[in-house]
């Protein structure tokens, strides 16, 4: 999850006075790219999907959040 989204989120709901939850949900990476290719349309491409897994999940682990 892109932490500046997060903060951006945040920031949505405590302008509109509201709770936020945020659920990082952990799937392997090969989960990600086998679900991606069992889509019939919106498929997000393995090349995408790499360049996400390799910008966020760095050291074994994704970043913490604000």
């Amino acid at each position: 999850l892109n932490p500046y989204k997060v903060l951006e989120a945040k920031e949505i709901a405590k302008k509109h006075n509201a709770e936020i939850e945020i659920l990082d949900v952990d799937t392997p990476l090969d989960v990600c790219l086998s679900r991606d290719l069992e889509r019939t349309r919106g498929r997000v491409g393995k090349e995408v999907i790499m360049r996400m897994y390799t910008k966020w999940f760095k050291n074994g682990q994704f970043p913490s959040q604000p």
